[in-house]
């Protein structure tokens, strides 16, 4: 059937469905109530301060890009994410800009305990092959060309996508302390190049808003600001050491603007880059 009329989806090109499982679904399986395959805009905002009737809702952005606040966690969501919502604490959500976005709410078997094992950790995971968005896809497709799959495929389907979520998790707890360590050392490394907090947490298979609450949560500082600081400390060094115009220096150590870059030198620290040049050059003496 084609969406309810809610504020921001479009409704011409959506489908909602409410299926209607067995009572051995919901007593033995995993099952699922409701589900959408939505094209949103920015006009599409849902916000919930209470429980309501379905419990644990999956999101896979297929395109596009959606802010979520769930508790006190806000994350910024971009296509080829999964997020997984426990329904009974509040939420808000919204699309940023026109999205596509595949949608189920589920329930039955261990649920509960799966939800919340996986949300204890991040409500926000980044797979890195498509088989969560197959399985949810076939879920969908199935209703949408009016042959649904089995209660037990849909039971295997939602089992598997939650089972990956689950690994995921565990791989992520396993690595990301090597992982900042990597995207560390590389930032030393390679300082000079264009970087940014989106190129670093693709580079760490991580959601941008988490990789930056990862990286400051071992580091004390934010990704932005390591780089800025590695630069600064790199220009210090070529200050010292070469005769390069400000302009110069500002370019090799990854600045594309020596204006901001002296702004910056002389807020860390307290000179301008031509002045500890000339403090450098009288202590040598």
């Amino acid at each position: 059937m084609k969406a309810r009329p809610e504020p921001g989806v479009l409704k011409n090109n959506s489908d909602f469905f409410i299926p209607f499982p067995s009572d051995f679904a919901k007593k033995n399986l995993f099952y699922t109530d409701r589900c959408g395959h939505y094209f949103v805009n920015k006009h599409y905002i849902i916000s919930r301060s209470a429980p309501i009737q379905y419990r644990f809702v999956l999101y896979y952005i297929v395109r596009g890009e959606m802010l979520f606040i769930i508790g006190d966690h806000e994350y910024q969501v971009h296509e080829h994410e999964v997020v997984l919502l426990d329904t009974r604490y509040s939420h808000l959500y919204a699309s940023i800009d026109e999205t596509e976005i595949l949608w189920l709410c589920f329930d039955g078997s261990c649920s509960e305990a799966l939800v919340n094992r996986i949300c204890s950790y991040s409500h926000v995971y980044t797979p890195r092959i498509s088989r969560i968005y197959n399985a949810i896809n076939q879920i969908l497709r199935g209703f949408i060309e009016n042959s649904p799959l089995y209660e037990e495929q849909i039971s295997s389907n939602l089992h598997m996508v939650l089972t990956d979520l689950l690994v995921m998790q565990q791989i992520t707890l396993n690595e990301n302390p090597s992982i900042i360590k990597q995207i560390v050392n590389y930032i030393e490394e390679n300082f000079h190049l264009p970087l940014n907090n989106q190129v670093l947490s693709e580079m760490a298979c991580l959601n941008p808003c988490y990789f930056g609450q990862k990286f400051k949560a071992e580091t004390g500082i934010s990704p932005k600001q390591y780089l800025i600081n590695t630069r600064l400390n790199a220009s210090k060094v070529l200050l010292s050491t070469t005769q390069g115009s400000i302009a110069e220096i500002s370019e090799r150590v990854g600045f594309q603007n020596d204006t901001y870059f002296s702004y910056l030198f002389h807020k860390r620290f307290e000179v301008t880059p031509t002045e500890y040049r000339r403090l450098d050059f009288f202590s040598q003496c």
